[in-house]
């Protein structure tokens, strides 16, 4: 008989716990969730959080009521097993909701776009109101004498804040960046879900967990299922999207739009890079860093230029196209780190165009794999092959190769970079 009373304290704390982590978990999704369609700016942030703290204060307040008139754990549980469930869902319901701030956007329709915002975020409304209601429950279900209210009320906030805490570092820095972000939710979903059925047969609630509990284990069954599946988070606003990717920072995209690459983040108001196979200007904003060299004190020759420093490099646009322009800029691995550097054949080298090659860091291109959809693309995959064979992986362009060797020997020759670059 103890024992169980401690289990089923043990149980009441533990979904405390949990119910503190999922709130904050479910904070830092849906700014997840929203940030391709609506950015990550101080407004959204704002609004998500006096949202958020507005459901927490009407949860406060509703379950202090309802724990006096009924302070029974059973109706604690089922509560929490209610929110597990409607955040289960949030990724599915808010598709055509999020989708429809794409119209509106499309069509200059404001009133269409903030609404689709405010639509979104009423969708945390429940759930999150039914969380704030565990803590003011659950102090009622622990104290059973009065002068120890106020050790009980400080664990419980204690409890639940330690939670919080989790809940905000592991979203961030494990879950969304290897799971992402919908199948996050459902992550958080199942085990509050997992915790209050636990806590629903150990109370005895045995009828319930099998009516209320196999319907909403169902429920997050198939949310995660539907999440786990292929599915675009966003279509592009114009273009055909190639790749789209969650990384710990943005939201990103690359689309082509009539044979240009470009590089998207978040809500895709600004293209933070451009490239056009075949082309070095881009007609837009970045072909002017092409000018930047010309502005240092007259007499100033292109032939002078021998470095450049991009402090926020974009994908590379920038440098690729000083590289395409000035050619033979020195570029030092032990002043300017760097992961990898791409090269072609054709380029500086001066060999015959055929052949790309990298000199890249070996720690981040074994953490590469699994990256590419490729199959002769797969740089990983050639290196290994190349370390166990000494071979490439398939028939290898002898002539390629025999030419950059030459055009090498002739590129020390003849001086090497400084001579090169002079040249140019």
């Amino acid at each position: 008989m103890v024992r169980t009373i401690k289990l089923q304290r043990a149980l009441l704390l533990t979904v405390v716990f949990l119910g503190g982590m999922t709130s904050l978990a479910v904070e830092l999704c849906a700014a997840r969730l929203l940030a391709p369609y609506f950015g990550s700016s101080l407004f959204i942030w704002a609004i998500l959080i006096g949202m958020e703290l507005i459901y927490l204060t009407i949860g406060y307040y509703v379950g202090g009521r309802l724990a006096d008139r009924r302070p029974t754990p059973i109706r604690l549980y089922t509560i929490v097993a209610v929110a597990a469930a409607l955040i289960g869902i949030i990724p599915l319901i808010s598709r055509p909701i999020l989708s429809f701030s794409l119209q509106g956007f499309a069509a200059l329709d404001v009133g269409a776009f903030v609404g689709s915002l405010l639509g979104t975020i009423l969708l945390f409304a429940v759930p999150v109101t039914l969380l704030g209601m565990v803590t003011p429950f659950a102090i009622r279900l622990e104290i059973t004498k009065l002068d120890e209210a106020g050790n009980t009320a400080g664990l419980i906030y204690a409890l639940s804040t330690v939670g919080s805490i989790l809940g905000t570092f592991l979203p961030v820095f494990l879950f969304i960046p290897t799971i992402g972000t919908n199948n996050t939710f459902v992550f958080f979903a199942a085990v509050l879900l997992a915790g209050s059925l636990a806590g629903l047969w150990m109370a005895g609630a045995r009828l319930r967990v099998a009516r209320l509990g196999t319907p909403l284990t169902l429920v997050v069954l198939v949310a995660g299922f539907v999440t786990l599946l292929p599915h675009q988070i966003k279509p592009p606003y114009e273009g055909q999207l190639v790749v789209e990717r969650e990384s710990l920072y943005n939201y990103i995209q690359v689309v082509n739009n009539h044979g240009t690459y470009e590089l998207v983040l978040n809500e895709g108001q600004a293209v933070h890079s451009l490239y056009t196979p075949g082309r070095t200007l881009t007609n837009g904003i970045w072909d002017l860093f092409e000018l930047g060299p010309l502005f240092n004190n007259p007499p100033y020759l292109t032939s002078d230029l021998r470095s450049a420093a991009v402090i926020g490099l974009g994908a590379g646009t920038v440098p690729y196209i000083l590289t395409h322009t000035y050619g033979a800029i020195p570029i030092d691995a032990r002043k300017v780190p760097f992961d990898a550097l791409i090269a072609a054949s054709g380029k500086c080298l001066e060999g015959v165009p055929g052949m790309g090659f990298v000199i890249g860091r070996r720690s981040a291109l074994e953490a590469s794999a699994g990256n590419t959809y490729s199959v002769a693309l797969d740089l990983l995959d050639q290196w290994q092959y190349m370390q166990k064979t000494g071979q490439w992986r398939y028939t290898p362009p002898t002539h390629v190769v025999a030419a950059l060797r030459a055009a090498i020997d002739q590129y020390k020759a003849q001086g090497g970079q400084p001579a090169r670059l002079a040249r140019y």
